[in-house]
């Protein structure tokens, strides 16, 4: 059987497809030739924001484990059961060297926050479920105390988050503010440290809270000494007057408060 020549219409087609398959190249070639500086200059900024990129995750990764790393070295040295009767030196020396180190970390400072944010958040989530599930005791006071001690090493780089935690309906979140006062204490804090002291349902807390009105005390970081000592006698009656008895820890703490107050 003799092949039958192929038709005019599909030659044409085949010697279309052939020109469409040369020419394509071919104008792709002649366009980045003539316009070689302008694509030269599109490869350096996309090169420039892949590399931007790239060093922004590696920065978002280390200061994360940065974070990660200051509150393990934080909970690791308050690994006690006992009431704490001020912040111990070495926490709040880790809080300054944790934020001297963030603010060295090549990632923006509102991703810093965030992340910073998340690290305290998932505290105050530990302390609530602690608070929940573990039965009372020393080994609960303990953990308790570690989570504390983490929310410490955070203090001065969550700042910025202090008045919002201060307002929360999370008694988590409370209690990372009390840790940022009882780090950077502030005179404009002590009414609702007071406040805190006299309403918070929780031992744990108010005695944190304490423990922050103390350390304003002993730092003398207030202008009017009759309102410091008028707001401490009022906490230490409240606690005084509970009915299942008093909070001996919190009023030996608040005592020495107002017998430093000068």
């Amino acid at each position: 059987m003799i092949d039958q020549p192929p038709s005019t219409a599909a030659l044409l087609t085949s010697i279309a497809a052939v020109i469409n398959a040369i020419a394509w190249p071919a104008v792709a070639a002649w366009f980045l030739f003539t316009h070689r500086s302008g694509v030269s200059n599109l490869l350096q900024v996309f090169g420039k924001k892949m590399s931007a990129a790239k060093k922004l995750k590696f920065g978002q990764i280390e200061l994360e484990e940065e974070l990660e790393a200051g509150i393990r070295d934080a909970r690791e040295g308050a690994a006690s059961g006992e009431p704490q009767k001020e912040v111990p030196k070495e926490q709040i020396q880790a809080a300054v060297d944790l934020k001297a180190r963030i603010l060295n970390a090549d990632v923006p400072r509102s991703a810093v926050l965030e992340t910073v944010r998340r690290q305290m958040d998932a505290l105050a989530q530990e302390y609530e479920q602690t608070r929940r599930k573990m039965p009372s005791g020393p080994s609960r006071t303990r953990r308790m105390n570690e989570i504390a001690a983490g929310m410490r090493a955070l203090a001065l780089t969550a700042l910025p988050l202090r008045a919002e935690f201060s307002q929360s309906e999370s008694i988590g979140q409370r209690l990372a503010a009390i840790c940022m006062f009882q780090v950077s204490p502030s005179a404009a804090d002590f009414e609702w440290l007071v406040e805190r002291v006299k309403r918070e349902p929780q031992p744990f807390i108010f005695y944190q809270a304490a423990i922050a009105i103390l350390e304003l005390v002993r730092e003398g970081s207030y202008t009017d000494p009759e309102a410091i000592r008028s707001g401490i006698k009022g906490a230490i009656d409240v606690i005084a007057s509970y009915k299942d008895g008093p909070d001996l820890n919190t009023l030996d703490v608040l005592n020495e408060a107002l017998f430093l107050v000068r």
